[in-house]
């Protein structure tokens, strides 16, 4: 090492102590600061949304669900032994809450379609398909009911058509399109 880069350093122990306990403090600080930005960058996300915000798979988002696992602890068993039986599950997917708001969108089959091509007279509906999706606006969740109406020949019995939905961005999905773009730019 270079003897006149040595110069600047104090002589005197008590003062060679205080600039030692410093820099601890100051790689301590940045220690601390490069661990929280690895585990922001490369640890778990988790999605969050204001507390009181509705959770469409169950549950209100923020509540501690810890407290639900103690109290299920703290309840003893009803016998000893006794097999603990689970619910079963349903399948499927759990229906839209029926307290959001919905918006109902007819896709009406076309007029050419509403006539029967064998014996001419006009078609009479039939019965609908309804599929449900959940939109969002800013700051409001609401569902979009898509009706696709059937339509029949009342003299052939036959010749049934439907209306035709327009394109999703994820068939069969839930999500729409405002929904699915609030959730990619709220990442």
């Amino acid at each position: 090492m270079d003897p006149d880069a040595l110069k600047h350093l104090p002589r005197d122990v008590d003062q060679c102590h205080e600039i030692i306990a410093e820099l601890s403090r100051d790689i301590a600080k940045y220690q601390h600061q490069l661990e929280y930005l690895r585990r922001k960058l490369f640890g778990r996300s988790s999605e969050r949304v204001g507390p009181g915000a509705p959770d469409f798979f169950g549950g209100q988002w923020g509540e501690d669900k810890s407290n639900d696992n103690a109290a299920s602890e703290a309840e003893p068993p009803e016998k000893e032994g006794a097999e603990r039986r689970r619910k079963p599950r349903g399948h499927g997917r759990r229906p839209l809450p029926e307290d959001l708001p919905r918006h109902r969108i007819e896709h009406e089959v076309a007029e050419v379609d509403k006539v029967c091509p064998d014996c001419g007279s006009e078609k009479t509906r039939i019965g609908e398909q309804t599929s449900e999706q959940l939109e969002y606006e800013p700051a409001s969740l609401y569902v979009i009911e898509h009706v696709c109406p059937k339509y029949a020949c009342g003299r052939c019995q036959g010749h049934v058509v439907q209306g035709e939905k327009p394109a999703q961005p994820i068939e069969k999905g839930l999500a729409g399109p405002g929904l699915l773009a609030h959730v990619i730019t709220s990442k």
